[in-house]
């Protein structure tokens, strides 16, 4: 078996599942929502049936998108009708399709199983709902807030060690994910920004802890813009 050159290894993605989701899809099929997925989904539809205007869930750092080829699959009517925006934003400057060709070389060649990157399986149904998701390459976390400016704010926000865990500035960008929140708008992360000193002050007049949950040591929290 030939072993992966350098330049290989640099094109090494995760398939972009939430944490506690991890598992093969399989293609034309509607797979069950398990953990932080039914949790955004709950989150989504309680936003849905009150919105006059469309609906926007971010994915940030979502490399391959897996989980939000889940939602997209589930929620695909209101999407179509344009009530429901579902927007993945990576760091890196490559397309979902870039992202998703390079992850499908490195599965031919390391064998791995989804919970890393995609199986075969997992990449045809991530491609077969790609039409439904709006890709962002090259974002950083601080450029949030103007990607969803255009809809008012952002309703829901999902991170995992993503755009706050692996960011420089942590304290600038927690405040660009709360700038890029609607009014009452949910950040589902596994960071614990109101007690970890690395980032900064929390800002405790625009945003409260509202619940987590354990999956593993590290469950996910969830905060809720205020002002």
């Amino acid at each position: 078996m030939r072993l992966m050159g350098r330049s290989e290894m640099l094109h090494y993605y995760t398939s972009g599942f939430f944490a506690d989701a991890r598992r093969p899809l399989a293609p034309g099929t509607r797979p069950e929502l398990v953990g932080a997925e039914i949790r955004v989904a709950s989150e989504l539809e309680h936003r849905l049936s009150r919105a006059r205007k469309p609906v926007l869930f971010v994915e940030l750092g979502g490399q391959a998108g897996a989980s939000s080829a889940v939602l997209s699959e589930w929620f695909a009517r209101e999407i179509t009708r344009g009530r429901l925006k579902l927007m993945v934003t990576n760091h890196e400057r490559r397309s979902g399709d870039q992202i998703l060709r390079a992850s499908e070389r490195v599965i031919r060649l390391s064998k791995k199983s989804a919970e890393v990157i995609p199986d075969e399986g997992t990449a045809i149904f991530i491609r077969e709902h790609m039409h439904l998701i709006d890709w962002y390459s090259g974002v950083d976390t601080t450029h949030l807030p103007r990607l969803t400016a255009p809809y008012g704010g952002a309703d829901v926000v999902h991170e995992c060690m993503a755009g706050l865990f692996f960011h420089p500035d942590r304290p600038r960008a927690f405040t660009a994910v709360v700038d890029a929140l609607k009014q009452g708008g949910a950040l589902f992360t596994r960071e614990t920004p109101d007690k970890d000193p690395s980032y900064g002050k929390f800002p405790s007049d625009r945003m409260k802890p509202d619940g987590w949950y354990v999956w593993g040591i590290r469950g996910y929290r969830v905060y809720r813009k205020t002002e």
